[in-house]
């Protein structure tokens, strides 16, 4: 017997519209703005790794979105 394939739910779209909310301007943002005057690769890894754990016991969307702009900081910082 033949199992059918269940379709995939990830697609570009569903990529697209997860990614929607990541860009952010530190500028506009007090609390964003003092961490990205920091500058340090590790600090901003860190506190990634932080925001992941705290998703584990909170609002996952809100802790791991903060955990994906720490990490764009974090290769920001690393390319320059």
């Amino acid at each position: 017997m033949k199992k059918s394939k269940k379709p995939s739910q990830l697609t570009l779209t569903a990529v697209r519209a997860a990614a929607k909310d990541i860009p952010f301007n530190p500028r506009t943002n007090k609390w964003w703005g003092i961490i990205t005057d920091v500058g340090s690769r590790e600090y901003y890894e860190h506190r990634a790794m932080e925001a992941i754990h705290a998703a584990r016991e909170g609002d996952y969307d809100a802790h791991m979105l903060t955990a994906i702009r720490l990490l764009l900081l974090a290769r920001i910082h690393g390319a320059s």
